[in-house]
């Protein structure tokens, strides 16, 4: 508790039913304190300044590299085909995105989450798309 900057036990507790029943803590002598994932951006920095007294703890992932955005396009992808088992893409749109996601990388640095975007987003469009006879 002394290495907190504010008082767990006033902390908004939203969620679903279930996530707020969760304890703040698992035991007194817990080690970990606070457990969070931020975007690394200068508003989320300075919450953390803000709700953390010691920043011993911090640990900073490094950024996806471009053949990462390519795996996870394609991780994506077998997710989404589980969830749409009857879908069957046209041609290599799943190859077409994960190279979207590579030259993105290359050009600037997108976020995990704006390849996950971008990745179900091109599967609705190519899943919802009428067949091309049909155009």
């Amino acid at each position: 508790r002394e290495r907190l900057a504010f008082e767990p036990d006033e902390l908004y507790r939203g969620g679903r039913k279930v996530h707020r029943a969760f304890p703040l803590r698992f035991s007194d002598d817990q080690r970990l304190l606070v457990a969070m994932a931020l975007t690394p951006l200068p508003e989320a920095r300075a919450v953390a300044d803000r709700i953390l007294a010691d920043r011993d703890e911090d640990l900073e992932l490094a950024s996806l590299s471009s053949r990462d955005h390519a795996e996870l396009v394609h991780r994506v992808a077998r997710l989404y085909s589980r969830a749409y088992p009857d879908f069957q893409p046209r041609g290599s749109v799943e190859t077409r995105i994960a190279e979207a996601a590579r030259e993105d990388a290359v050009l600037g640095d997108p976020t995990p989450r704006e390849v996950v975007r971008k990745t179900v987003l091109e599967l609705d469009r190519e899943r919802l798309s009428p067949p091309r006879s049909a155009r």
